[in-house]
């Protein structure tokens, strides 16, 4: 789930604040947060494999700073559909709801279920620490010639220096540096 996180203020606040988002953080849901808009579209692909990977399985929230990331332009480089094929495998639903064998299960547990289903959650979460580098080295390797091309479109030809990082706080703070 893709959320552009925005203060609970007043109407019209451009402030930028995590309280929508972080109510839900005891809830078992992955969170991250984009820095860039290059970043929220790269979370997004990167969620779904995690989210659909037997080891995880678990939703996250794509979040990122509304209005600051979500309203101001940015350069994205939005991959070709041959290439989101290919990064995401084709969707398999681990365990398929039948409606021919329907069954219920409400939000109430016993409390002796609480830690145990918390555990799982940690567990689980540890993993994803673990499965995200490999996928976004994955989708970095499959985006490589676009991110390629865009620097042949948008570079001048006589260049003194060439910065590439992921987000834009490194690079704020190495460009005092170079010039």
């Amino acid at each position: 789930m893709v959320i552009a996180d925005r203060t609970l203020d007043p109407p019209g606040d451009f402030g930028s604040e995590h309280s929508d988002v972080l109510c839900a953080r005891d809830q078992g849901w992955i969170m991250g947060w984009a820095e860039t808009p290059q970043e929220a579209l790269d979370n997004t692909l990167i969620y779904y494999r995690l989210g659909e990977d037997k080891r995880v399985a678990l939703p996250q929230f794509n979040c990122q700073d509304g209005y600051f990331v979500s309203h101001i332009p940015g350069d994205v480089v939005v991959p070709e559909q041959s290439q989101v094929n290919e990064f995401l495998p084709p969707y398999k639903l681990d365990k398929p709801l039948d409606p021919l064998r329907p069954y219920g299960h409400g939000p109430q547990i016993y409390s002796d279920q609480g830690p145990v289903l918390e555990l799982q959650r940690a567990i689980v979460m540890d993993k994803a620490k673990e499965i995200i580098p490999g996928i976004r080295m994955i989708l970095n390797e499959s985006l490589a010639e676009s991110m390629i091309r865009l620097l042949k479109i948008t570079t001048p030809i006589m260049l003194r220096y060439v910065c590439l990082s992921m987000g834009h706080m490194p690079i704020q703070h190495a460009m005092p540096l170079l010039i």
